[in-house]
């Protein structure tokens, strides 16, 4: 289908509520639960969905903090009419109506409330309720680079409304994708890189679908994988995601937060310390904000938030926790403009359902999307780091060579900035300088097109830029894996070294497996202290009872050190592979590593054999198996394929040999 691209605008999709001042439809407007009518009609819900094959290739997500051109809102109303006029300033508002007299009633009164009519347009449609965010569309960019909408049946026996999704991808001249899996937009949200979030609602909707048919259904239709049911600490609320929580960027969340004496506290903390405890999409953990959110039950509305471009649009109740949300967001998400929006008599917030539930963003069609893995945290100390990154202008205007930049500092110094150079295709990277030991960098990327688009990774900039430290901590172990079988001897040895610039105290030593093999005590005394630039030799042993035919596992091996007063777990993980005696394989070379789109294996033998190759990650699942009948084994990674770790196991039935490999992209 043929593409069309808009210039930034906002597009709102109104429904409900309506204003004193106006002649309103609907004076009773749909509420979020069903109405008893509709309970007797829960058997319609996804009665005549048409389902279609999923989108083609390497599917991308649209989360909400990526680039929008609009926002989706319906009439009669359901947000105030000085928050439409407030996001019109920043992008197209899309109104829905249901003819055309309506539409002339919505322009009359934007008119009359200082809209920016550059930023209008109206979608006529007939709906329901002004739900935008649970019935609207779901954006996704497929293998080809086209974008589409992804359609679900609507999880409301309310026909106009499960309609919208497919009248707007008409609109915007874009694909339609049909998932059959029943859902609704304020129970999900996604990161844009491939993890995704709903409650444990998504189960209950599906009965007839499994855990992993549901999982299999977010991988084929939205690219997204894992996928996370979670529960829900409003318990018999309607078990939207969005009453509760929200991703602010695809390491941030901020869940709400309830008093002690609350019933539910419990509940709040867990789901806090799930997102707390579980790994990005970058690699490290989410950084958990939280909002007040005390009153009524279910809660105030805060994390009911919408995020547009570099604005947030917060709601506000009149509350004395009002400022604290508002400070809440602007420690979370510095850099942007919080725009703080009361409710009005005629649109008053349901508690956690307020102005998200009520707007649908609308991806920017020809955004200028930067794709990166940035580094974290604590780094080998290194005299450059390579940034790499993938950058794609959907506008189909070129990029601007020289402005596609990373900007960065070291210590907090002043920003400097380095061109970054074009690999190949949407390919591009740069260095940038190590500092010294212990040194705090900091870096963004920028890039411009043609069409005047600018864009930065992370989205805002240099207020919150990607951070690490160069060298922190810096402790290598020698081997870093080791291949233990039930020949094997132990113990066995391993080196470590300090290259810090302080001396480190390992206080203990300890060994985790699924499998649950233990660490016996290692032969070097604890507590003892490495002092810099010093190395150590370290044995240990494993208390291994059988070992089964093909067993493959992993585990760490993890010295517990204090570094001053403040006790932490240095980067030194020893991974330790268990299996079956086999012969290695002789004269293995593996290239380029680390690799960037295609992994090739030389066994120098001479003669042909049958080679099986398997690709497993670090949590020992294999991701890709193939076999070839000679010495050359070439693995093309697909696209989706996450930068990091990884390992190969080759094996030619008689013979087996593991590598670690990296893969950065």
């Amino acid at each position: 289908m043929k593409k069309t691209f808009l210039s930034l605008t906002l597009t709102i999709i109104l429904f409900g509520f309506g204003f004193n001042s106006f002649a309103q439809e609907n004076t009773s407007p749909l509420k979020h639960w069903m109405t008893a009518e509709e309970l007797l009609r829960k058997d319609e819900i996804g009665k005549n969905f048409v389902p279609t094959d999923p989108p083609p290739g390497e599917i991308t997500n649209v989360s909400e903090f990526m680039p929008m051109q609009g926002v989706l809102v319906r009439y009669p109303f359901g947000i105030p009419i000085n928050l439409i006029a407030e996001m019109s300033q920043v992008a197209t508002v899309t109104t829905i109506v249901n003819s055309t007299s309506q539409q002339t009633t919505v322009t009359n009164q934007y008119q009359n409330a200082g809209v920016n009519m550059d930023n209008t347009n109206f979608l006529i449609a007939p709906t329901n309720s002004y739900w935008t965010r649970d019935y609207g569309p779901w954006f996704v960019i497929d293998g080809n680079q086209e974008f589409g909408i992804v359609d679900f049946p609507y999880n409301r026996p309310r026909p106009d409304d499960n309609n919208i999704p497919p009248e707007v991808a008409e609109m915007l001249d874009i694909n339609l994708w049909g998932m059959n899996l029943i859902s609704t937009g304020g129970n999900y949200m996604t990161d844009g890189y491939g993890i995704s979030a709903s409650t444990d609602l998504i189960d209950e909707e599906n009965p007839s679908l499994t855990a992993a048919q549901i999982a299999e259904f977010a991988s084929d239709y939205l690219g997204v994988d894992p996928y996370y049911s979670l529960e829900d600490p409003l318990a018999d609320y309607i078990k939207h995601i969005d009453c509760w929580g929200k991703y602010l960027d695809v390491d941030k969340v901020i869940i709400g937060q309830v008093p002690t004496s609350d019933p539910r506290y419990d509940d709040f903390e867990e789901a806090a310390n799930f997102f707390a405890n579980t790994t990005t999409s970058w690699g490290n953990k989410y950084e958990v904000f939280r909002v007040y959110t005390p009153g009524g039950y279910p809660a105030t509305p805060y994390s009911n938030s919408l995020i547009l471009n570099d604005h947030v649009f917060l709601p506000q109740t009149g509350s004395q926790w009002d400022d604290e949300a508002i400070t809440a967001y602007e420690e979370a998400m510095p850099g942007y403009v919080i725009v703080p929006v009361m409710q009005s008599n005629s649109t008053p917030w349901e508690n956690t359902d307020a102005l998200h539930c009520r707007t649908k963003g609308i991806a920017d069609l020809g955004m200028l999307q930067i794709t990166h893995y940035p580094l974290l945290g604590d780094q080998d100390l290194e005299p450059t780091y390579e940034i790499n990154a993938t950058i794609i202008a959907h506008s189909e205007e070129a990029l601007i060579a020289d402005s596609v930049l990373v900007f960065y500092r070291i210590n907090n110094s002043d920003w400097m900035a380095i061109e970054m150079s074009n690999n190949s295709g949407s390919e591009w990277t740069a260095e940038i300088p190590g500092g010294n030991n212990g040194s705090q960098i900091d870096y963004y990327i920028f890039a411009k097109d043609e069409s005047d688009r600018r864009e930065n990774h992370p989205y805002i900039g240099r207020p919150d830029p990607h951070t690490f430290w160069a060298g922190e901590a810096a402790l290598t172990v020698t081997p870093d894996t080791t291949w233990i079988n039930n020949t094997t001897e132990l113990p066995a040895t391993i080196t470590v070294t300090n290259f810090s610039s302080e001396g480190i105290s390992f206080e203990d030593i300890e060994y985790t497996s699924e499998l649950g093999y233990e660490i016996i005590t290692p032969s070097e005394s604890l507590p003892f202290t490495l002092l810099p630039g010093e190395s150590t030799t370290i044995t240990y042993d494993l208390a291994i009872t059988a070992i089964e035919n093909s067993v493959y596992e992993f585990g760490e091996y993890k010295i517990i050190t204090d570094n001053g007063d403040t006790p932490f777990v240095a980067a030194i993980n020893q991974d330790i592979f268990i299996g079956v005696e086999k012969p290695i394989l002789s004269n293995l070379s593996i290239f380029p590593n680390p690799a960037a789109t295609q992994i090739n294996i030389s066994l120098a033998e001479n003669e042909n054999q049958t080679i099986t190759l398997e690709i497993i990650d670090l949590s020992g699942k294999i991701i890709h198996t193939q076999t070839d009948t000679n010495n050359n084994i070439v693995w093309n990674i697909p696209q989706e394929t996450v930068s990091g770790i990884y390992f190969c196991r080759i094996s030619n039935g008689e013979e087996q040999i593991v590598e670690k490999i990296i893969i950065r992209k």
